[in-house]
């Protein structure tokens, strides 16, 4: 368990976690689980009052020790494949939550 830019830690135990929010007046807090990702990818999408979409290419994320260091644009290789899911996913949650704006 370390301090870690931007208010976030990584935990890798329940009582790693239990000491840190004895330790810490932190208030409200999210917690992830960990998930050991072979990759990691980001897409943004914009949505106009009028309901005009644009989506922007397929993004591959690289992290080093849980802190983005790079992003590439577009994702090359196995990882286009993905593109149209995820702009199937992004799409959902535009329309689901009437989203004007770049998400």
């Amino acid at each position: 368990m370390g301090t870690r830019p931007h208010n976030q830690w990584r935990c890798r135990s329940e009582q790693q976690l239990e000491a840190l929010l004895k330790a810490q007046s932190l208030g409200n807090v999210v917690l992830e689980q960990w998930v050991d990702f072979t990759h990691e990818v980001s897409i943004i999408a914009a949505r106009s009052v009028s309901g005009e979409k644009v989506f922007y290419a397929l993004t591959e994320t690289d992290h080093k020790d849980g802190i983005l260091v790079t992003s590439k644009a577009p994702a090359t290789g196995d990882l286009r494949a993905l593109e149209t899911t995820a702009q199937s996913y992004i799409n959902k949650i535009l329309e689901r939550l009437n989203y004007v704006g770049i998400l």
